[in-house]
């Protein structure tokens, strides 16, 4: 009997550790490693209620790749593979555990950093499209950020001013970074 009960004890740790693994894999996107944008909703919520507890600032980017179809077009389907891989490496060996970093879709990620204002985001994305420029051979990104105005902003407030800010970045000429401020906060 103990020799059968601590089979099944093997059993049921090697199951709960599959099931972790799979947990994980469905927060995050395949290609890049990211997190999937499934997980913008409940982050958001989590550096909300961090934020409006502590009177942390919180800031959202979202960035994607200036004419990625002429990517895909010049360097092949595999090629923009890369060249997503490529971008989410490079971000990734430059944020810590203030930020959120997913893959929304497509060449489109988000950024969400806590204890950044507005001011402090738009800086760090701002060496981030330097460093991407001169790391990724030819392929330039283009954002737009917004910050949380606190308890009476949401996700989609959020959302919607980086969206906004991001097609004036792609007004500049592409290669840029915009954030609300330029766009009006309405």
């Amino acid at each position: 009997q103990m020799m059968l009960d601590a089979q099944l004890a093997r059993e049921n740790s090697a199951l709960a550790q599959e099931l972790q693994v799979s947990q994980d894999e469905a927060k995050h996107d395949f290609l890049t490693g990211c997190y999937n944008r499934f997980q913008l909703e409940p982050n958001f919520e989590r550096f909300a209620g961090l934020a409006e507890k502590n009177g942390f600032p919180f800031s959202y980017a979202i960035f994607d790749i200036d004419h990625f179809k002429e990517v895909n077009d010049t360097r092949g389907h595999l090629g923009g593979d890369q060249a997503l891989r490529g971008i989410a490496e490079i971000v990734q060996a430059r944020i810590d555990r203030r930020h959120i970093f997913i893959r929304y879709g497509g060449d489109e990620f988000i950024l969400l950093g806590l204890h950044y204002d507005l001011e402090a985001m738009t800086a760090f994305c701002e060496r981030l499209r330097v460093i991407l420029e001169e790391r990724m051979g030819g392929v330039t990104l283009s954002f737009g950020i917004s910050t949380w105005h606190g308890g009476c902003d949401s996700l989609p407030g959020l959302i919607a001013r980086a969206d906004r800010a991001l097609y004036r970045s792609k007004e500049k000429g592409r290669n840029a970074v915009s954030d609300e401020s330029e766009i009006g906060a309405a």
